[in-house]
């Protein structure tokens, strides 16, 4: 247990990521030896399919193991929809493309709909993700006790208290850590998205901008490094289309009207007050 509560009965609220609990829990069950140590071929785990029913335990004992651990009292959790609908990959063909040819794991709408329908999990609208509906979320409860918990790095970077599902690490993040992840980003790009940036520039060359221009507006700074790199006009589109395909939208005034929602309110997790 964490024991971060000051007082009795305080109420924490949690916004859950759900992309890390969908993905262990479509995740085949190991294959065990006669001593319950996992069995690898190959260098490599084996497992067995598992039925739906088993995908979808799964992700409750998750949950409810985040609630315990956490000690939370009320949740929000959101689920993603097809990302090829997403305003980035209009923007941005390539977002997200090196995931194109994988297959989707077994049960992958079921647990979705499970966690919707028997959760009330949210899902996303289509021209934005799930991630964008965590953080709009987050402003704006930005004044109540909240957690976001994720495993995916863009999330567990954001300036607020953050629990990584998958490590077990909870932590405070500040606007200035943020700021530094996000344009770090912006020289690096986003393997995992396929998000392309400046070419042949990696973090140590990130850090030695920062470095050297402490005095300046770091957005200009980067901007700069775009126009130099490739030219005048097309400096300008990358840099847009990068900043897009890696900023999280923040609140529901960045959206086109016809895609803005009513921000629901937090469910009580069961069996607390």
């Amino acid at each position: 247990m964490i024991d971060w509560k000051k007082e009795e009965r305080v109420m924490v609220k949690i916004l859950i990521d759900s992309g890390g609990i969908i993905y262990s829990s479509t995740m085949g069950n190991k294959v065990l030896d006669e001593n319950n140590n996992p069995i690898k071929e190959d260098n490599k785990f084996k497992y067995t399919e598992k039925t739906v029913e088993e995908a979808c335990y799964h992700a409750d004992n998750m949950l409810l193991q985040l609630f315990t651990t956490l000690q939370c009292t009320h949740y929000l959790g959101f689920v993603d929809t097809e990302f090829l609908n997403s305003f980035r990959r209009k923007l941005n063909p390539q977002y997200k493309a090196n995931r194109d040819d994988r297959s989707s794991p077994k049960w992958l709408k079921e647990v979705k709909n499970h966690l919707i329908q028997e959760w009330g999990f949210i899902p996303s609208k289509g021209y934005i993700e799930a991630d964008d509906m965590v953080r709009i979320y987050a402003n704006h409860y930005k004044d109540e006790n909240i957690i976001i918990q994720s495993s995916d790095k863009d999330l567990l970077n954001l300036p607020f208290l953050t629990y990584n599902g998958r490590t077990g690490t909870l932590q405070q993040n500040t606007e200035e850590h943020y700021k530094n992840f996000f344009w770090t980003q912006m020289v690096t790009g986003d393997s995992a998205d396929n998000v392309k940036a400046l070419p042949r520039k990696g973090e140590k060359y990130a850090q030695k901008l920062f470095l050297e221009n402490q005095d300046k507006n770091i957005e200009e700074v980067i901007f700069r490094e775009y126009l130099s790199i490739f030219g005048e006009n097309k400096g300008v589109e990358e840099f847009y289309k990068t900043y897009k395909s890696l900023h999280i939208v923040e609140s529901l005034n960045e959206l086109p009207e016809e895609y803005r929602f009513e921000i629901q309110e937090f469910r009580q997790v069961p069996g607390t007050f």
